[in-house]
């Protein structure tokens, strides 16, 4: 094979490779436009095979659609298992609403050392709702030692991140 057509070849993969991330990227437009509409049987059946692929975004997605009941009756086991797919390839809010099923119980038996994993990992890619939960595990002492002060700063880098719900916990604390 000349260079020519090795290069030609390669090129020719490469191009088909990039009509198919096309191809993904506007499907999954279609199926967020769908969701963002309250249309959420047609985002479903979008995100369905995208996620499958290992679209993380449509895992994410199907995570929303199966624990919240958009459109299918509530779902925690299929919920946690698109969150898994979801959180497993670095997807922060994954993670974070991942902890937040095992911290409940909801779709999988209650791991509070599960929880405080997936909230960890969350803020260190910058998703810091997270730092707020891991503040309420510490505050009432789920499953880790009970620590204010531990709480507190998990609260502040929340709060100071713009998380409402931080900024009230720690005000809370600070009575």
């Amino acid at each position: 094979m000349s260079k020519i057509s090795k290069f030609g070849a390669s090129f020719a993969i490469l191009m088909m490779a990039s009509l198919s991330d096309v191809v993904v990227a506007d499907e999954y437009d279609d199926g967020m436009a769908a969701f963002e509409k309250g249309d959420f049987p047609t985002a479903r059946e979008i995100f369905k095979p995208l996620a499958a692929q290992g679209l993380v975004k449509a895992q994410f997605g199907l995570g929303r659609i199966y624990e919240e009941g958009l459109g299918v009756d509530i779902d925690p086991v299929a919920a946690l298992h698109w969150y898994m797919l979801a959180a497993e390839q670095g997807e922060p809010s994954a993670q974070n609403n991942l902890g937040w099923m095992y911290e409940k119980g909801e779709g999988t038996a209650l791991d509070y050392s599960a929880a405080l994993k997936w909230y960890r990992l969350s803020p260190a890619q910058g998703h810091y709702p997270a730092y707020n939960n891991i503040g309420w595990m510490y505050q009432y002492g789920e499953g880790v030692d009970q620590n204010y002060e531990t709480a507190v700063r998990s609260y502040r880098l929340a709060a100071e991140h713009g998380n409402a719900p931080a900024q009230n916990n720690l005000g809370t604390l600070y009575k």
